[in-house]
């Protein structure tokens, strides 16, 4: 007897936290990417990140989130 469970990708925690835009959400960011950085579909949660930053007519998001991402890489 099992039991079925749906969890969030790491690319749907990522969405979701560049959505809120605060401190710990960046830091969680930074920490999913280092330790999933090589599994993390960045250009999936890109357009969708960009998707929900046209929807609240804040596009500058998309920019913070292209930054916040090549920063974290940059210093794994």
């Amino acid at each position: 007897m099992g039991v079925s469970l749906r969890v969030a990708t790491p690319e749907d925690l990522v969405v979701l936290k560049a959505l809120m835009q605060g401190d710990r959400d960046r830091a969680d960011i930074e920490r999913v990417l280092l330790v999933h950085a090589v599994d993390v579909k960045l250009a999936q949660v890109r357009r969708l990140v960009g998707v929900f930053a046209e929807a609240v007519e804040e596009p500058e998001r998309i920019g913070d989130f292209d930054a916040l991402v090549r920063r974290t890489l940059r210093n794994r």
